[in-house]
């Protein structure tokens, strides 16, 4: 027997397939495609074509979004559901009336 299998349809030839280890589609075959969100298209800019990032990443003051982040990460907050959606819930469905 030989290392080559030949199709009974097309009589094509083919080697065995050597091994290419395991990639993320073959653990998740069903994940999402998210080429599309690299389309580089002027409605996916919401700043608009004359806004230049660069210069804006200038103006950013650094040192106080450092410091914002780092408050951030260190407060220790309640996370519950109901703690985030009261905010919510405050602002955006009146309270029911009592009858």
């Amino acid at each position: 027997m030989t290392d080559e299998s030949k199709c009974p349809v097309t009589g094509k030839t083919s080697k065995p397939a050597t091994s290419r280890g395991t990639s993320n589609r073959d653990w998740w075959p069903k994940q999402l495609n998210l080429k599309i969100l690299h389309q580089h298209d002027h409605m996916s800019n919401p700043m608009g074509a004359s806004f230049n990032y660069a210069e804006e990443f200038k103006k950013l003051d650094l040192e106080a979004l450092k410091k914002d982040l780092y408050a951030l990460m260190t407060d220790s907050q309640e996370w519950s559901v109901k703690a985030l959606m009261k905010p919510l819930m405050m602002n955006v469905i009146p309270p029911f009336p009592r009858v």
